[in-house]
């Protein structure tokens, strides 16, 4: 699926997608560390209440920011099944598409890492004589 043209095209429409989000977890660290600068630059001036105040107050905005990537991450991962779901339907579209007009039973992957079929044609499906001739057979544990 990589070196399809609608695979490139997934990948721009998440790239889009995500930019908002990872912009917005910019903002948010940059708020967080500006909190965290004025903290220590005036930790010998505001008293411990100021302190303490200031303290909840970043640890506040802390939890909002990793709420919003955990939640950020969430929706990511979905667009993305989502543009992939698109991609591999027409994949396995036109794969079954060719396999007919080709008159091809099976066509498997050749990926290395991969040995899936990809398509078949189910009227040569042996499952069920495979399962009669099993029930013929004795049971692999007798000998």
């Amino acid at each position: 699926m990589k070196g399809m043209p609608e695979s490139k095209t997934a990948d721009s429409l998440l790239q889009v997608f995500t930019y908002p989000i990872s912009q917005q977890v910019s903002k948010m660290q940059k708020e967080i560390d500006s909190l965290n600068n004025k903290l220590n630059a005036n930790m010998q001036v505001w008293s411990e209440a100021v302190l303490t105040q200031k303290q909840k107050e970043i640890g506040a905005k802390i939890k909002q920011q990793q709420i919003y990537q955990q939640e950020s991450q969430l929706s990511i991962t979905v667009r993305q099944q989502e543009l992939t779901m698109q991609v591999r339907k027409k994949l396995m579209l036109a794969i079954s598409l060719v396999a007919k007009q080709e008159g091809y039973a099976y066509i498997l992957n050749s990926a290395a890492d991969n040995n899936l079929v990809l398509y078949f044609d189910p009227s040569h499906n042996v499952s069920q004589k495979i399962k009669n001739r099993m029930d013929y057979m004795q049971p692999a544990w007798v000998h």
